[in-house]
C-alpha cells in the first residue's frame, strides 16, 4: 500500500525535506511510485518558485504529488494548472458545507469534472455517510477518504483489517 507524506510550507523553508524523503526512501527500500507526497494548498503561496522546482524534481522522479485541502485556502484555480499534480484532494469543508450551501454541489462538480478533464484524480475529504460517497460517485470523484472509509486504527488493527479485506502486506526488513 502506498504511504502519504504531508508536507508543509516550512518542511520546504527550514529543511531539504526532498533529501529527507529520499534518504528514508533508500533506508527503508520503498519504491518512490509507493510514496504521495501531499502538499497542502496553502504552502503555495509564499516561495513559488522554490516549491514549484522541487515538485517538479519529486514528480520526474516518480513520486505522486497531491494538493492537500484544495478549496480551503486562498489560492486560485490557475494554481492546478501550474504545477503538475496527480491528485486534487478536495478539503471537507466542501462535504460540511454542502448540507446548508445547494450552490456548494454544484461546485464541487464544477471541480471534480475540471480535475478530470486536466488529467487529475479527485479525492473527496471528509466522507461519513452513505448519502456523501454517493453523491461523489455521482459525481464520478474517483476516490473518498473519511470515516464512512474507515477510521484511524494502530497499525496493528489496520493490518488486521486490511488482511481480512484481501490486501497484502509486503515485508520490509528492518534494522537493527
Amino acid at each position: 500500500m502506498p504511504v502519504s507524506v504531508n508536507i508543509s510550507r516550512l518542511d520546504f523553508e527550514l529543511c531539504d525535506i526532498f533529501g529527507i524523503i529520499e534518504e528514508t526512501r533508500r533506508k527503508y527500500d520503498i519504491p518512490r511510485d509507493m510514496i504521495d507526497i501531499e502538499i497542502t494548498e496553502s504552502a503555495l503561496n509564499d516561495n513559488v518558485h522554490h516549491i514549484k522546482s522541487q515538485c517538479t524534481r519529486m514528480r520526474s522522479l516518480g513520486y505522486h504529488i497531491w494538493l492537500d485541502d484544495f478549496g480551503s485556502g486562498y489560492s486560485s484555480l490557475n494554481t492546478i494548472t501550474e504545477y503538475d499534480f496527480d491528485v486534487l484532494k478536495l478539503d471537507l469543508i466542501f462535504l460540511r458545507s454542502r448540507r446548508n450551501n445547494d450552490k456548494t454541489g454544484k461546485l464541487m462538480e464544477f471541480i471534480i469534472r475540471g480535475a478530470s478533464e486536466l488529467g487529475l484524480t479527485s479525492l473527496c475529504e471528509g466522507v461519513e455517510d452513505e448519502e456523501q460517497y454517493q453523491f461523489l460517485r455521482s459525481l464520478d470523484c474517483e476516490r473518498a477518504q473519511g470515516y464512512f472509509i474507515g477510521k484511524p486504527m494502530p497499525m496493528n488493527e489496520t493490518r488486521a483489517y486490511t488482511l481480512a479485506h484481501g490486501r497484502k502486506w509486503e515485508a520490509y526488513p528492518r534494522e537493527g
